[in-house]
């Protein structure tokens, strides 16, 4: 593979966004190049080499200054961190001239931002992303070894580092760790999330989910208490025996929007394996949360229903369920999205109420719009398929044609019109700039509303469709976090969650030399846990899934059947 310059000095830098396998090895090769200039050690070049264009670099390189055309700012921080991140996941330990030697590396690059008083701190984070506790434990022995005292930092991150791999610490290890939390506890009286979820490991670690207890209630009092803190708390009570006390932190966890870590997951089922009733609650729990585990989580429930007495007993199938909704291990269908009349209209005047019409609702549109807004829709609908026109055109990039965007909108429109479906498109007022026959189609076989530029259109777009009733849909490719999370509660933004899926449409894919759209159609079945003829179906991500909101068919699942 050959780089050219201007590629490298792009690629370099951004690639620790995203880590993934393919582009760890991507690093190593490039830092192989770099290390052809001295600029790295032997450690940096191991295991990879590739046939790169050699970077064409003076000796001022990685102290490069703004407008000198080379890297500064983020980009300079980021190739910080990459050289950080190499060094971490290639070595198990390391000398005093090791760490010497990577720190005057990174310092290097001037224009960065990791420095003398936040090195520390990210040399450990990286171990704590990359679970390498042998090289935390080196880099505190180098610390003391010159003689610099750990700064909150340091002692905060090598606590978390030792809970995120407590099952290989060693008495020395939990000796520092309640070392450290002692310290932490003198030194704030007050203390944010970072410090607090620090504290709370720490006690974890110490099994002393008593003192735990009072540490949470008293966060609780000024600060919003985070999902690793919450989740600590609970495994923590778990591996106590204090059932009931954790099975209270999993049900109030929903009413706070926290999604629990599937560690706790984990320890419920090891804790209550024994009684298949507790198992049940565990994934009738899932089922009304939404909450989708990582395949560890369903290997620990295969192992727990594989245990039981033939009447209880489930067996376990890793199973590809598609657009059908059809298992193929059992021949069940999932259930359908099933939202009540009443529930719709409770979720409509919700989002009429918090989302449309909110305080602050004429920062982005005007009153008279608004009005205008209302009356087209009232005269008009019901609509059968609503358009956010902007978010459609845009489908072919922002640097396209007038002529592009309104071909890809008027072929979207076809689509549904000849389908004999009513169609609104909400778009922005610059479109009365198009030429009048390029939407011509469009004014002719839609009802088409331009909003101000300045103007949201997800509210405009998502108010049509509940005004139109439950059988309407909408296209975008917007997932509306946003509008999620302005609902009043968990239990309501659940249940938007289930109406976008089973009535948002997508935009898959256009051939640009036909014009034709091709569309992703709403998912009609439930897509969390639930029970089923002969057991369960639960949806799962594999170990790796890193994402946090759930959108989009998922196709992976585990089947519990019981087979008698």
């Amino acid at each position: 593979m050959l780089l050219k310059s201007s590629q490298r000095l792009v690629y370099l830098p951004t690639i620790y966004r995203r880590c993934s396998t393919y582009q760890v090895k991507k690093v190593n090769q490039i830092c192989s190049v770099y290390a052809t200039k001295s600029y790295l050690s032997s450690n940096f070049t191991r295991s990879y080499s590739v046939e790169i264009e050699k970077p064409v670099m003076n000796e001022h390189w990685l102290g490069s200054k703004p407008g000198s055309g080379l890297i500064h700012g983020r980009a300079a921080t980021s190739l910080q961190d990459t050289f950080i991140r190499s060094f971490v996941m290639n070595n198990e330990e390391a000398s005093t001239d090791d760490w010497i030697e990577l720190s005057r590396k990174v310092f290097e690059v001037k224009e960065g931002s990791i420095n003398e008083i936040n090195f520390d701190g990210r040399v450990l984070d990286c171990c704590i992303t990359l679970n390498n506790l042998n090289l935390g434990r080196s880099y505190l022995k180098y610390l003391r070894d010159i003689g610099r005292k750990y700064n909150s930092s340091t002692v905060c991150n090598f606590i978390k580092l030792c809970y995120e791999n407590r099952r290989l610490c060693t008495e020395e290890d939990l000796a520092k760790v309640e070392q450290f939390t002692k310290y932490l506890l003198v030194r704030y009286k007050v203390f944010d999330s970072i410090v607090g979820e620090s504290i709370v490991k720490g006690l974890c670690l110490k099994n002393d989910w008593q003192k735990c207890a009072e540490i949470v209630d008293q966060m609780r009092e000024y600060i919003a208490v985070n999902n690793e803190i919450i989740s600590a708390f609970a495994t923590c009570l778990l591996e106590n025996d204090e059932i009931q006390k954790a099975w209270s932190i999993l049900t109030n966890s929903t009413d706070k929007k926290l999604t629990l870590r599937n560690d706790v997951f984990i320890a419920w089922i090891e804790k209550t394996k024994s009684n298949p009733d507790q198992i049940q609650q565990l994934l009738k729990f899932l089922q009304f949360s939404n909450v989708i585990p990582r395949k560890t989580v369903c290997d620990h429930l295969i192992a727990a229903f594989s245990q039981y007495p033939p009447e209880k007993q489930l067996t376990g199938t890793y199973v590809s369920i598609e657009s059908s909704g059809k298992c193929p291990n059992c021949g069940e269908k999932l259930q359908k999205v099933d939202i009540t009349d009443e529930e719709f209209n409770m979720l409509r005047d919700e989002f009429l109420n918090r989302v449309l019409i909110r305080d602050d609702i004429f920062k982005n549109t005007t009153p008279k719009e608004l009005k205008n807004f209302f009356e087209i829709v009232k005269r008009n609908a019901p609509f059968d398929i609503v358009i956010d026109g902007l978010n459609v055109i845009y489908m072919s990039g922002t640097m396209k044609s007038e002529r592009v965007y309104s071909r890809l909108l008027t072929e979207t429109v076809r689509h549904f019109v000849e389908r004999d479906q009513k169609v609104l498109v909400i778009g922005r007022k610059h479109m009365y700039n198009y030429a009048k026959e390029n939407l011509e189609y469009v004014r002719e076989n839609s009802t088409l509303f331009l909003i101000n530029d300045v103007s949201e259109d997800d509210p405009y777009m998502i108010y049509a469709t509940f005004y139109s009733g439950p059988e309407s849909c909408f296209v975008t490719r917007d997932l509306m976090r946003s509008e999620k999370y302005k609902l009043s509660s968990d239990k309501l933004a659940l249940l938007f969650k289930r109406w976008q899926q089973s009535h948002q449409i997508f935009i898959e894919y256009v051939n640009y030399s036909s014009g034709r759209v091709f569309f992703k159609t709403p998912i009609l079945f439930e897509m969390a846990a639930q029970p089923s003829k002969f057991g369960w179906h639960v949806p799962y991500h594999p170990d790796t899934y890193s994402g946090t909101d759930d959108y989009g068919l998922h196709e992976r699942w585990l089947c519990l059947k019981n087979d008698g």
